[in-house]
């Protein structure tokens, strides 16, 4: 996916940005807080609606000027979008009534679609800002438009990751798994092996695949690592290959 924001454009959004602002009104719950990333809690305590929340209790002034740094100003600027999207993306995938299934994934778009078009693509939270966008766009069936977005964060982050696993993932809900595997293979050999998530992942994958034999060499990996879930272990465990 080409970013649209041109040098123009972005002048006249920085103006009315005070405005943009003042207009956000999205409130979390509290285990919605709880979940969010810390650079989100920090932006949020500094909207507009977060700054008379009872979230500034808990999240200090000293915070949240630690999460800024850490991710840098253009990025904080406008990632409070962001961390709305990613709420709303949760929301639809538990929402039964079909009206607000899709006002959630729409609002879900919007947001994260917000964030991702004002960030500079060397912010460190680029790629899975473009992971979430990915998985927001697959939700509405714009799966060209994924594929895309997470392709950009491998080029411009090629060893996070993050981006290789969301590609696979989407490859995977598409029935692509042979692609899911390349991509996967792609980002083990990106990050010299050093990711437990991508190896776990790829285990999955090659499960799926029938190829129990680099599901478990894959797993071991993962493991060997200290990976948490106990997931692939127990497929492979049900079907005679994990000893024990």
């Amino acid at each position: 996916m080409k970013r649209t924001a041109l040098a123009g454009a972005a002048l006249v959004l920085s103006c009315l940005f005070p405005v943009l602002a003042n207009a956000y009104s999205f409130e979390p719950t509290d285990l919605e807080w709880a979940s969010w990333p810390e650079y989100c809690k920090a932006r949020y305590v500094t909207t507009n609606i977060g700054t008379g929340s009872k979230f500034t209790r808990t999240f200090s002034q000293a915070q949240s000027e630690i999460q800024r740094r850490a991710i840098g100003d253009p990025s904080f600027l406008h990632v409070h979008h962001y961390c709305a999207g990613i709420i709303w993306l949760s929301r639809a995938k538990v929402e039964t009534d079909p009206a607000h299934h899709k006002s959630y994934l729409d609002y879900a778009n919007t947001e994260i679609s917000y964030t991702y078009e004002r960030i500079p693509e060397s912010s460190p939270i680029y790629p899975i800002v473009a992971v979430n966008m990915a998985r927001a766009r697959v939700a509405v069936g714009q799966n060209d438009e994924a594929i895309a977005a997470v392709e950009r964060a491998v080029e411009t982050h090629p060893q996070d990751p993050r981006p290789y696993i969301g590609m696979a993932v989407i490859y995977r809900d598409m029935k692509k798994l042979d692609q899911a595997r390349d991509a996967l293979l792609k980002g083990d050999e990106a990050v010299g092996g050093a990711s437990a998530e991508i190896q776990y992942t790829l285990g999955l994958i090659y499960f799926e695949l029938d190829d129990k034999e680099n599901a478990l060499a894959y797993a071991r990996k993962a493991y060997d690592k200290n990976y948490p879930l106990p997931g692939l272990q127990q497929k492979l465990k049900r079907a005679g290959y994990w000893p024990g």
